[in-house]
């Protein structure tokens, strides 16, 4: 990984990173007790597995939209990315306060949106600071930066619903997109 001994890394490749790790210890920590979450506010597993349908609908048809943005406005990614953390932040910390299924079905659509516009963002700033002779070395970084948070966030998972309760994984999922957004706010253009 000799990139990574250039300044550039400590400029905006690590930042970008570490956004990364965040964001996905957060979805780490939450899919764990997504089923557990969905019972309690009187929902079953299928409608579980229907309010992912709905996240990945809504994602799949904005990843587009975001796709088309993303070529026309690229001085405005990091904007985007701000903006989609911080709105993720607030959903997640709704989540203790919905009271049925159907706020659910809501706060998961409007999740997709915000994940449709995050991650065609987010691969496009990533991909643009890769030196381009280290572009496969510099995913290989990303992937396995997602497989350890990932890991890290499920393992917390059923601690923290254990001792707090399953709202409480919520609370500490809006903080980890909060982080994100604000990290994104400091990086440079």
């Amino acid at each position: 990984m000799h990139y990574l001994r250039k300044a550039r890394l400590l400029k905006i490749i690590l930042p970008l990173l570490l956004t990364y790790a965040f964001v996905e210890v957060a979805w780490g920590i939450v899919y764990p007790v997504y089923a557990i979450y969905v019972k309690n506010i009187g929902g079953s597993i299928e409608h579980a597995g229907f309010a992912n349908a709905l996240y990945c609908l809504s994602a799949g048809i904005t990843s587009i939209i975001a796709g088309k943005i993303e070529n026309s406005y690229k001085r405005f990614s990091k904007y985007f990315l701000v903006l989609s953390s911080v709105v993720m932040s607030i959903l997640f910390t709704l989540y203790p306060f919905l009271k049925n299924i159907y706020q659910f079905f809501v706060i998961q659509a409007l999740q997709g949106v915000c994940s449709g516009f995050f991650w065609p963002m987010f691969d496009s700033v990533y991909s643009s600071v890769l030196p381009k002779n280290k572009q496969v070395e510099g995913w290989g970084v990303l992937d396995s930066t997602f497989y350890f948070a990932y890991m890290s966030g499920s393992a917390l998972s059923g601690i923290v619903a254990s001792i707090f309760g399953v709202s409480s994984v919520f609370f500490i999922v809006g903080v980890c997109f909060a982080l994100t957004s604000f990290i994104f706010l400091f990086l440079s253009n």
